[in-house]
């Protein structure tokens, strides 16, 4: 397999053990957004909040969430 080959089955490895609860070495961040900042992200895009959260990998319900005032932090691997 090439070099690149090798990087990328490693990266999935360590994707999936990071998915499964797992130590991994992945790097994870909390990136302050705004329930705004969300919103109007969604918007301008054009998406409704099925189709936003799909692309994040999220329940409906929890991007409701997301932009509701309360919450102001979301992790991102």
């Amino acid at each position: 397999m090439s070099k690149l080959g090798d990087e990328l089955v490693q990266s999935m490895a360590q994707a999936l053990a990071h998915a499964q609860g797992k130590r991994s070495g992945v790097r994870t961040h909390k990136v302050p957004v705004s329930p705004d900042e969300i919103q109007n992200a969604r918007k301008q895009l054009g998406l409704s909040q099925d189709q936003f959260a799909d692309a994040f990998g999220v329940s409906a319900s929890t991007l409701r969430k997301w932009e509701q005032p309360a919450i102001a932090c979301l992790d991102v691997p």
